[in-house]
């Protein structure tokens, strides 16, 4: 099961949850059949990676050359994979004993990059993961690096499968240090920088029986205060931040049925914005300051990957990929090329090249 599907299910119980004890009733989603999505399937190039389950995430450290991280099998059980991209085409899964899964990566400078999951952090040199280091009790989703030797991974703390709070852990030359832990039923899935200091941190919140997105900010690797976002947004699932002052955080709406965005200016929250064209986004990229690119699920039943333009802060309509069940990740090396990761329709995980 892939990051975003953990969390996406954490955060549907608990933000149904919380609505229907508010409400008196259950909440109800709408089951009809959603609007048709357009297909994308020109100008895009599908490799299906063998010896991976799903790909969740995907960074870059050139033009040509990127790195994916997500689920590799052995003959017993699923542990951590990474696989290198060069010019869209991506090489044999490297395997990471240690987590079940890795989840999130970045990659602070050429052909070094860091990658974190199920309680741990590795260290990725010119394609080749090294052995990972265990961050005890903390399932790590995301990461980021500010400068060249720093970054920041964020995630949950969990003790018998119960959220304990949203964590915080800084990376400092590879090396995880102690967490920070925002407690209380939060889980942080996403964080991307500004500035050498600066993030922005984002997952969900269930405060005072109320379920929403949250907002983090991390300055110089300590969180600030959580923001709750509401009522539109039910959780974050993904954010890139492609100016000095500005973010786009990505999700999916509080009746867990659509896609949503918001804009973070400055640390002001924007509008937040519902895609009747997705079911989720669960990440975003930003090939320029002034346009970014999500990605996720449709609406439609059998579920399939989904790339949708952001201008503006708006997201513009979703279109699907066909072949392709979920888009985790996204990472644009140029102004016109982006590298999307996920799962195929086989099972499989699954680059796709957007140009």
């Amino acid at each position: 099961m892939s990051r975003n599907s953990i969390g996406w299910l954490r955060a549907t119980v608990a933000v149904v949850a919380v609505l229907g004890s508010a409400t008196g009733s259950a909440l109800i989603v709408a089951t009809g059949p959603a609007a048709a999505n357009p297909t994308l399937d020109r100008g895009l190039t599908n490799h299906v990676v063998q010896g991976t389950g799903t790909l969740t995430a995907i960074a870059c450290h050139g033009t040509t050359t990127c790195e994916a991280v997500g689920e590799a099998f052995t003959s017993t059980s699923p542990i951590g994979g990474v696989v290198s991209i060069t010019n869209g085409v991506p090489g044999p899964v490297e395997q990471v004993p240690g987590p079940a899964e890795l989840f999130g990566i970045a990659c602070p400078r050429a052909t070094i990059c860091e990658a974190v999951g199920a309680g741990y952090a590795v260290a990725v040199k010119g394609g080749t993961p090294e052995t990972a280091v265990a961050v005890a009790g903390i399932d790590l989703y995301g990461v980021a690096c500010p400068t060249t030797t720093t970054c920041v991974a964020v995630g949950v703390e969990l003790q018998g499968g119960k959220v304990l709070g949203g964590a915080v852990v800084p990376i400092t030359d590879g090396k995880p240090g102690t967490p920070v832990v925002l407690k209380g039923t939060m889980e942080l899935l996403g964080v991307a920088c500004v500035d050498a200091t600066t993030c922005e941190a984002v997952g969900w919140e269930v405060k005072n029986l109320r379920g929403g997105g949250v907002v983090v900010p991390i300055i110089n690797g300590i969180p600030g205060t959580s923001r709750m976002v509401r009522p539109t947004i039910g959780a974050f699932g993904g954010v890139a931040c492609p100016g000095a002052t500005t973010c786009e955080a990505v999700g999916q709406n509080a009746a867990t049925t659509r896609g949503a965005t918001m804009s973070i200016v400055g640390g002001t929250f924007g509008p937040q914005v519902v895609d009747a064209s997705a079911g989720l986004f669960t990440g975003v990229a930003c090939p320029s300051a002034a346009s970014c690119v999500a990605v996720g699920g449709s609406r439609s039943s059998p579920q399939k990957g989904v790339v949708a333009p952001i201008a503006g802060g708006s997201p513009g309509p979703a279109q699907v990929v066909l072949r392709t069940v979920l888009l985790n990740g996204i990472a644009c090396p140029g102004a016109s090329t982006c590298e999307a990761v996920g799962e195929s329709s086989s099972g499989k995980g699954v680059v796709v090249s957007l140009t």
